[in-house]
């Protein structure tokens, strides 16, 4: 249950930080590294709407309970052995 709620939290943050990334932007500020790696005028914008889409993504991999099996998939040997 407490996944659920958490992924229901991520979903709903990274939709928010996807919407409104400009108000994320001037709260946080620029991102040197995003500026830095990214090579484009808005590298901040593009790096929180990409860390936005990465949190609802998982967010709603943990609603499903399919975050281990992803992990699974991503991750054959590394850590779960196989």
């Amino acid at each position: 249950m407490g996944f659920i709620f958490f992924g229901i939290v991520l979903v709903i943050l990274g939709g928010a930080m996807v919407i409104k990334t400009d108000w994320f932007y001037n709260f946080l500020g620029p991102l040197p590294f995003a500026e830095k790696y990214l090579n484009t005028e808005g590298g901040s914008v593009l790096a929180y709407k990409a860390i936005g889409l990465i949190a609802v993504f998982v967010g709603f991999l943990m609603i499903f309970n399919l975050f281990e099996i992803f992990l699974k998939w991503v991750l054959p040997n590394s850590f779960f052995g196989g």
